[in-house]
């Protein structure tokens, strides 16, 4: 049976609304809005991630398992950096004055010094390019290659870089940098060179003419051949030559130019100036090797004055080197074809010219393929060959040669 009624002890409410008659509803409502406003209070000042001591709302410093500083803010500190410099041509008083070992500082903690150069001629004056090292201020980060500053600046890829000395005042264009090498790759490379010129500068070229720049020798003669051209005016010289080349992004280059096969190299001394095809790289050597063959010469419709002069004895000479020399000769009356009025064609002999054979001993290179080079160009039967015997040139055609 359920309790009485007026039994206060089992009523959730008594008369007087208080609960479990011991504490009045509305003072119950009061203490559970205080609890709920402490407990959102204590939630939002305990949530993770927050460090009460982070007064101005940014993240705290965290460290690592040593307990030590793990600040991802980029640091900066002094150190050398290098970079290579293109400082465009300058006139030769300028290009003079520059010189590696020159210092520079715009400021009291930064430097700059040229380390090392590498200099080609340019339109008429000197182009330069100077790796240089720099005390710069380095902002380390996680690139390999890290960022750094020169007097206020960055210095990057593309950027013009001011050189200040009390002899000059020059910019350069940045091509490369780097934290290591002081020094721009240039090397010494060989070349075979090959060019036709006039006969009197032919006679100039020697074995040790060297192209100066300055105090540096960019180009050095260390051996050269002469060749008769069939022209009386005109000589072709084969030169070996060592270059000071520099590697530049993967390539070698000699002045802005890459070194291959078919490219020109230029030479200039007081004496001469001359453009030579580049034929072989590495060597300075002709291809093959120096052999004396037999071989036929013939021509038709020579006039009587020029076949007389045809000799046994007779010899193509250049720069010392026999090329040709006659060994026999036959000659006889060169042929006209004719056609008479009634149309038919007839073979009669010319009165005055002649056809001449020569029998002659040329002074080849064998390729190790077996092709024959004279005067520094590949030959074979029924090629034209101008034949320069000093006072007298004759073309004749290749009709047989000893392999």
């Amino acid at each position: 049976m359920a309790a009485d009624e007026t039994d206060s002890g089992g009523r959730i409410l008594d008369e007087n609304g208080n609960l479990f008659g011991r504490i009045n509803i509305v003072d119950l409502f009061v203490i559970l809005i205080v609890i709920a406003v402490v407990g959102a209070g204590a939630a939002l000042v305990l949530s993770p991630g927050d460090d009460p001591a982070d007064t101005n709302g940014e993240e705290p410093n965290e460290t690592d398992e040593n307990g030590e500083d793990d600040d991802e803010t980029p640091t900066e500190q002094t150190e050398t950096r290098y970079a290579t410099l293109d400082l465009g041509t300058q006139p030769q008083h300028i290009a003079s004055a520059i010189a590696d070992g020159d210092t520079w500082s715009p400021n009291e903690s930064h430097t700059l010094e040229i380390t090392d150069s590498y200099r080609y001629h340019d339109n008429g004056g000197t182009n330069l390019l100077v790796r240089v090292a720099l005390n710069t201020t380095v902002i380390e980060d996680e690139q390999d290659n890290q960022p750094f500053t020169f007097d206020g600046s960055p210095v990057r890829l593309g950027d013009e870089l001011a050189i200040e000395t009390d002899d000059y005042g020059v910019t350069g264009e940045v091509l490369s940098r780097d934290s290591s090498n002081d020094t721009l790759a240039v090397s010494e490379s060989a070349f075979l060179l090959r060019t036709e010129v006039p006969v009197s500068v032919a006679e100039d070229i020697e074995a040790g003419d060297t192209d100066m720049i300055g105090d540096t020798p960019l180009v050095t003669v260390e051996n050269v051949t002469t060749y008769a051209t069939g022209q009386s005016d005109t000589r072709t010289v084969v030169l070996g030559v060592t270059a000071q080349t520099i590697e530049r992004d993967g390539t070698t280059r000699f002045g802005d130019g890459d070194v291959r096969v078919g490219s020109t190299l230029q030479l200039q001394t007081d004496e001469y100036e001359i453009d030579g095809e580049i034929t072989r790289r590495g060597t300075l050597e002709q291809a093959g090797t120096e052999r004396t063959v037999e071989a036929n010469l013939s021509a038709t419709g020579v006039s009587p004055a020029v076949a007389d002069s045809l000799t046994p004895g007779l010899t193509e000479q250049a720069g010392g080197l026999t090329t040709v020399e006659v060994t026999g000769v036959e000659t006889q009356p060169a042929e006209v074809i004719l056609e008479s009025d009634d149309g038919n064609i007839f073979a009669r002999e010319h009165p005055r010219d002649k056809d001449v054979d020569l029998s002659v001993e040329l002074t080849v290179r064998e390729r190790d393929d077996g092709t024959l080079t004279f005067r520094g160009e590949s030959i074979r039967t029924g090629e034209t060959v101008a034949l320069d015997f000093g006072e007298l040139t004759v073309e004749m055609t290749l009709s047989d040669i000893e392999r």
